[in-house]
This record gives structure tokens, sequence and C-alpha cells, in this order.
């Protein structure tokens, strides 16, 4: 959405449907779709929204930045309304990420997510 030398925002959107694992994957995937009627399998689907905002410390692209994050999933069959919140961290080549998910009552309910990595 904006990209500029400092900042930048990204947004984005993805569908999920589960597959049943018993056969390879080309019959997994037409089961998915064909084993219940047209209704059902639609709202087996899971919708996952977000988006970031990154603030460049650094000139050079993804050398340093700081980062907020955020996002919605929707998972309607297992009736799961998740809102996740994090931050990341990236200074030369070490990266921190923290991730928290506010679960509604849910076994996922206030879970927070950590991860560290390092490129080179």
């Amino acid at each position: 959405v904006l990209d500029t030398e400092y900042h930048d925002i990204l947004l984005a959107a993805d569908l999920y449907k589960p597959l049943i694992a018993d056969h390879n994957a080309a019959v997994n995937l037409v089961k998915a779709w064909t084993d219940e009627p047209l209704s059902d399998e639609i709202k087996q689907v899971d919708v996952h929204v977000g988006g970031e905002y990154r603030y460049a410390l650094s000139a050079k692209a993804d050398e340093s930045f700081f980062a907020l994050r955020g996002g919605y999933a929707l998972d309607a069959d297992g009736d799961l309304h998740l809102w996740t919140a994090g931050i990341g961290l990236k200074y030369n080549m070490v990266q921190i990420d923290v991730a928290y998910i506010f679960g509604n009552n849910t076994p996922h309910d206030n879970s927070q997510r950590y991860s560290m990595n390092l490129t080179f």
C-alpha cells in the first residue's frame, strides 16, 4: 500500500481450507471440496487478514527496521475469532518478533509467540 524509503505498509489476506490427509495431494484436494454440499465446504474456509507498518532505521532496504503488526483470523466452523498484535525489530543481522493472540475464551486466549532470526 505504501512503500517509501523509510515507511512501508503491507496488507495481506489469505483463505485456508483444511484437507484430509489420507491419500495423495490431488485426491485430498478433490475430496476436500466434494465430500459435503458446497455451502458447507465454503463455511469450512478460514479467513486471515493482517497488516504491518514498518519504519526503516536505515536507508538500506531490510537492513534495520521497527514493525507494528495486527491481524484477524476467522474460523467459522471451529467458532474461532482471533485478534492478533505484534511488534518486530531488526538490527543488522538479528530480528526479534513478538506476537500476542487475543483468543476470546479459546485455547489460544492470551498466548504469546516469540521468534529470533539471524540473517547472514
